[in-house]
C-alpha cells in the first residue's frame, strides 16, 4: 500500500511539474524573447491575420506563386463522408516505386505545365511536383518562382523584369516564402 501511495504522488508531481508548470513557463519565456516566433510569425495585413510565414497555403489564381502541392490540401478539409476524415497534415506516405505516387506527380507536373506554358518539363523543379513530408512547406526554391514569373506578369499586367525584381527581393539564399512574395505583388498594385 505504502508503494501504491507513492506512485501515485510522484505521478501527481510530474504531471503537474511536466505537464502543466514547465509548458506555461516556456510559454512564457518564449513570449518574452520571441514573441513573433512564439505566437506562430502570424502576417498581417489592415490588422487582419492574412497567414503564417511556417505554413504553406494554396494559391491558385494565376497572378500569385503557387507553392508546393500538399497531400492533405493544406489542413482544409474537402467535404468527404464521416468515415473518410483525413489527416490535417503529412505527406503521402507513397515509396517512389509506387504508382499511385508516380501518377501524382505526373498530374502535378501537367498542372503546372498548362499554368505555366512557356516551361519545358525539364526545367520543373522538384518542389513544384512533389508534396513534402508535412505537407505544409511554405517555401519553394528560387527557380521555382522564377520559372512562374511569365504567368504573374502576365495575369498582373506588370513587367516580367519587375515581377522577377520582387522575387529576387524576397529570396532567402536560393529559397523564397511563397505568402511572403505573393504579398509583395499585391503591394505592386497599391
Amino acid at each position: 500500500m505504502k508503494i501504491l501511495r507513492q506512485s501515485i504522488i510522484v505521478s501527481a508531481v510530474f504531471f503537474i511539474l511536466c505537464g502543466v508548470i514547465y509548458p506555461y513557463f516556456m510559454t512564457g519565456v518564449a513570449n518574452i524573447f520571441f514573441k513573433e516566433k512564439a505566437q506562430g510569425s502570424i502576417i498581417y495585413i489592415d490588422g487582419k491575420p492574412v497567414g503564417s510565414k511556417l505554413i504553406g497555403q494554396k494559391f491558385e489564381k494565376p497572378e500569385y506563386l503557387h507553392g508546393r502541392p500538399s497531400a492533405y490540401n493544406y489542413n482544409i478539409y474537402d467535404e468527404k463522408p464521416a468515415d473518410d476524415v483525413l489527416p490535417a497534415s503529412g505527406g503521402t506516405n507513397y515509396g517512389n516505386s509506387n504508382p499511385a505516387y508516380e501518377e501524382s506527380v505526373k498530374n502535378n507536373l501537367a498542372q503546372v505545365l498548362k499554368e505555366n506554358p512557356n516551361v519545358n518539363a525539364s526545367d520543373v523543379p522538384p518542389e513544384l511536383i512533389t508534396a513534402s513530408g508535412s505537407g505544409l512547406d511554405p517555401h519553394i526554391s528560387l527557380q521555382g518562382a522564377l520559372i512562374q514569373a511569365d504567368r504573374i506578369a502576365k495575369a498582373r499586367g506588370i513587367a516580367k523584369e519587375k515581377i522577377i525584381e520582387v522575387i529576387k527581393e524576397n529570396s532567402e539564399k536560393d529559397m523564397i516564402n511563397v505568402l511572403e512574395t505573393n504579398i509583395a505583388f499585391d503591394k505592386l498594385i497599391k
